[in-house]
């Protein structure tokens, strides 16, 4: 598969620019933790993570999360989600993920999750898997 191109214009010579692929589905803080050495991640809703949305790979490790089918997501308000997690590996030479898939789309309902909304993960505990998510709306733009 080849790479899209960008060409440099207003220049003598035309310069292709190879524009890689992005690396990860979800925008997230590399190795974060916060000051109590928890992990924790962020994502900033887009259209693609509508039905799952990939974990980082170092967010499993360092929660005990990686051989593990499920998870809990906790809201500010305290109700909890079960959500299935789903290995997916590939021949490929695209590298293993793990993705939340039932019950994300469910949490994401039920917490009016809309497009540009930023939403923390935090691992809080490991015996039921518990992840805080925290939600912070996008600005609204107003166009009147």
């Amino acid at each position: 598969m080849m790479n899209p191109q960008i060409i440099e214009e207003n220049t003598e010579e035309v310069v292709p620019i190879l524009v890689s692929p992005p690396k990860f589905e979800v925008e997230v803080n590399t190795d974060a933790s916060d000051q109590n050495g928890q992990p924790c991640f962020r994502i900033i809703f887009k259209k693609y993570l509508a039905r799952t949305v990939t974990i980082p790979k170092w967010f499993m490790k360092k929660a005990g999360l990686s051989r593990k089918k499920g998870m809990v997501l906790r809201n500010k308000q305290g109700k909890v989600w079960p959500i299935k997690l789903t290995a997916r590996s590939y021949n490929s030479g695209w590298r293993n993920r793990t993705d939340m898939t039932c019950g994300w789309s469910e949490f994401r309902a039920a917490n009016n999750i809309q497009y540009g909304d930023t939403c923390s993960f935090k691992f809080l505990q490991t015996d039921e898997n518990l992840i805080r998510v925290q939600i912070c709306k996008a600005r609204q733009s107003s166009n009147k």
